[in-house]
């Protein structure tokens, strides 16, 4: 995860589901600092946390270039959480407290990914910002990351515009969507790769745009914890939602792995262009392995699912 309110959303959708056991979270640069997804972290969620190691060392920044989020965004995302939500939110595992980076709880990356194969059951592996530290976890660890079932990956647009110019018109990258964008050499090696991806492309989350009948109608229904969450996290997003470009792109990563029924899925190879205005753009190859990518969904069920678990949980 890297930092963005929809990562925080989709965290909380991850630790409150039964059907979960969170093995652990990396932490790396993207919308946010490394450091500042952390502080995000724990303003957040304080000590409700379940025994869950939470990795601070991924990766700080892209492979290749500085193609960051821009600043404004990087320093919203960091002050976002100075201080603790107070978000009323019990969980129903172990409470642990949170150490501070270098401490002993936070495994290296490599040693959380050998602790996350080594569980039973299904094994997903979900990628919510940059693909830097999957790329390295690939080449390092090739036979640890053969262990998942699926690998899911928030990222990437086909059929559709790319968000670069929403909302800054001025950036030439009209059909690059950001978190490959960020870092397109990392994606490369992945999507060269022949693993169980599950991809979550903008052409499939704009059909999850937010309105503000969805923000008026979460301040007036009586919700509890998780939904307590979703309004003060979304309330902050109030600018992007009136503008009609805020989309639930990582919990709808969430919703693919839990619930990839709800889900139109095409299979294809992918290639990411690495030059001019065309820089960091996702298109469909033929010459490289096949990956499920989700290009449509159904919104009504996808939306009465997430207006239950918000209202029972």
């Amino acid at each position: 995860m890297d930092g963005a309110v929809d990562d925080y959303l989709a965290l909380s959708l991850l630790i409150q589901s039964p059907k979960v056991e969170l093995t652990g979270v990396i932490a790396s640069d993207g919308l946010s600092t490394r450091d500042g997804t952390i502080k995000g972290a724990q303003a957040l969620f304080g000590n409700f946390w379940h025994a869950v190691p939470l990795s601070v060392l991924g990766a700080r920044g892209p492979r290749k270039g500085r193609n960051l989020f821009p600043a404004q965004w990087r320093t919203q995302a960091v002050e976002l959480f100075q201080k603790p939500m107070k978000v009323p939110y019990r969980y129903r595992r172990t409470e642990i407290l949170f150490g501070t980076p270098g401490a002993e709880k936070f495994l290296s990356a490599h040693a959380l990914l050998h602790r996350m194969t080594s569980g039973s059951g299904e094994l997903v592996l979900m990628t919510t910002g940059p693909l830097t530290t999957l790329a390295h976890f690939i080449e390092t660890k090739p036979g640890e990351i053969e262990k998942f079932d699926k690998i899911v990956i928030m990222g990437g647009a086909f059929e559709t515009q790319g968000n670069i110019q929403e909302p800054f018109p001025d950036l030439k990258f009209p059909y690059s969507e950001w978190n490959i964008f960020c870092d397109p050499y990392a994606a490369q090696v992945v999507f060269s790769k022949k693993l169980p991806i599950f991809l979550i492309p903008l052409d499939v989350t704009r059909h999850m745009r937010i309105h503000m009948d969805f923000l008026e109608r979460l301040e007036k229904v009586e919700v509890r914890n998780l939904g307590e969450i979703f309004r003060k996290l979304l309330k902050t997003q109030t600018k992007g939602i009136q503008e009609g470009w805020y989309e639930l792109w990582d919990p709808m990563t969430v919703f693919a792995a839990l619930k990839p029924d709800l889900f139109q899925w095409k299979k294809f190879g992918i290639q990411v262009l690495l030059e001019g205005d065309q820089f960091g753009r996702t298109v469909k190859s033929e010459s490289s392995a096949a990956f499920h990518v989700a290009m449509n969904v159904d919104r009504e069920r996808l939306e009465n699912l997430l207006w239950r678990i918000l209202s029972e949980d």
